[in-house]
């Protein structure tokens, strides 16, 4: 999953300094992608790290506080980068199970 978010925050990144349409348009498509997987990767209490258990069959392999950590600062960077009602609810949705766990307990 982070990766998936780092390559949209990239490509968010070139639109600020490009700006062509080829990035413009990229960057909307990525976004409408990430936007639709998104929940494939909530556990409603952390994150998975991977979809392999949909895609592979077995055990999903869940995200450990630190990564599901960073899923959700780079949540909060496309939050206030990109116009995404459904980035921003995912982000409060996913910052919540940090407050609300006992993840650093």
């Amino acid at each position: 999953m982070s990766s998936h978010l780092y390559a949209l925050m990239a490509i968010a990144d070139l639109v600020e300094v490009k700006g062509t349409k080829y990035w413009r348009e990229l960057l909307s498509d990525v976004l409408k992608d990430t936007e639709s997987v998104l929940a494939l990767y909530d556990n409603s209490n952390s994150t998975y790290y991977d979809l392999s258990h949909i895609f592979l069959g077995g055990a999903p392999n869940t995200s450990n506080a630190q990564y599901h950590c960073t899923h959700v600062m780079q949540l909060f960077w496309i939050a206030k980068k990109l116009d995404s009602e459904i980035i921003s609810k995912t982000y409060e949705r996913w910052e919540s199970y940090i407050t609300g766990s006992n993840y650093f307990a």
